[in-house]
């Protein structure tokens, strides 16, 4: 009962993890400056916009714009994770995949004493 107890949580978060995903790449295409990706983010775009010819009012208003998104990162944001980003759902899914094992062991050597 225990052992099945372990893996239904696991996959409970397993499965939270791969719901996340979908806000990830919501994120990812809002915020991300990875140049190797099929599709320009958001933010890169703003970025291409650089190589216009502007009046030096114009420059100094896209300089200001430029400053904005890049200290408030734009994407899908929820009240307790904050910013949903790739690279947390990938750390979580480390997280999750070193200690599985672990925890699988610990339940078996304690239900079999």
């Amino acid at each position: 009962v225990a052992l099945s107890c372990v893996f239904v949580i696991l996959g409970c978060i397993l499965a939270a993890l791969y719901m996340l995903l979908p806000l990830a790449q919501v994120s990812e295409l809002c915020h991300s400056v990875d140049t190797l990706r099929p599709e320009p983010s958001l933010f890169q775009c703003a970025l291409w916009m650089a190589e216009l010819e502007m009046h030096d009012k114009v420059t100094m208003e896209y300089l200001k714009f430029v400053q904005v998104v890049k200290s408030c990162p734009i994407g899908a944001r929820l009240p307790i994770l904050g910013l949903v980003k790739m690279a947390d759902i990938t750390s979580y899914a480390k997280l999750v995949a070193t200690t599985m094992p672990a925890l699988i062991t610990y339940t078996i050597t304690k239900v079999h004493n």
